[in-house]
């Protein structure tokens, strides 16, 4: 009884996370984005890393680009979620899907030779998922979140880009280009009151800094949860770009409170 208890969280959250990353696969195809919908690339990126040589080297992004391949990968992949949303205990759905997730996120990115962050977010949350016990996998996803968004501060830093009121602006700018010919544009108010701007801006700085935070203690994690909507909502809304795919990745931060929880009451 005791260990059905337990099961009954992880179940709900496993499948749960199936589903979000079948969503995910569908939006890949309402994008026109899935392997069968592309073309095979005519050059390969230089600065690509060793694991993309390595596949790149076996062919492998090749043959998942080609006619017929692309189609295996494609529906091998969306039949893997469906398994996955009904049979979320199967070890083995999750980690073929691992696998599925691996060979469709190189694959992807061999297309558009360069680093394309945008499924990272469902790689990881099925990454996490193969791992056991249930609430490790989760933790280690969590940990990664955190360094994602610190390290992202991190950057800005070293680069000075952080130091740079104007270039809080230029990336507005840069990302708004065509609605600076429209002179009713909303765009227009930021560039006549660029402080309104630099407070969104550095609040979202703060805000990733705040994740170095998250390394040492969980109360932060519902203000690191909400964040995370209020920050790919508004690159959508005010700079036309979104990593919304990252958002399947904020279910590390629900689950581990309720886990804890289950536990002390079995």
């Amino acid at each position: 009884m005791k260990h059905g208890l337990r099961k009954r969280p992880e179940l709900f959250w496993r499948r749960l996370a199936g589903f979000l990353l079948l969503l995910l696969w569908f939006r890949q195809g309402w994008g026109g984005v899935w392997l069968s919908q592309l073309g095979s690339p005519p050059f390969a990126n230089p600065e690509a890393d060793w694991l993309y040589w390595l596949l790149q080297a076996l062919g492998i992004p090749q043959f998942f680009l080609g006619s017929w391949g692309s189609w295996v990968l494609d529906i091998a992949l969306g039949l893997g979620l469906v398994m996955q949303c009904f049979f979320p205990l199967k070890a083995w759905v999750v980690r073929l899907n691992v696998l599925s997730w691996l060979l469709y996120f190189v694959s992807y990115y061999a297309a558009f030779t360069m680093h394309n962050h945008g499924l990272i977010g469902g790689f990881a949350l099925q990454l996490a998922l193969s791992i056991k016990p249930f609430s490790l996998g989760l933790s280690g996803l969590r940990y990664y979140v955190l360094w994602m968004h610190a390290s992202a501060l991190g950057w800005k830093l070293a680069r000075g880009t952080a130091w740079s009121p104007q270039h809080a602006l230029d990336v507005l700018t840069h990302q708004q280009a065509e609605a600076l010919h429209d002179a009713g544009h909303w765009v227009h108010f930021f560039l006549e009151n660029p402080w309104v701007w630099w407070i969104g801006w550095y609040s979202a700085l703060i805000w990733q800094g705040m994740h170095l935070l998250g390394f040492f203690t969980r109360k932060l994690d519902l203000v690191f949860f909400v964040g995370l909507f209020v920050f790919h909502i508004g690159n959508l809304l005010l700079l036309d770009t979104t990593f919304s795919d990252v958002l399947v990745v904020a279910l590390a931060y629900v689950p581990l409170a309720w886990m804890d929880r289950g536990k002390t009451h079995t």
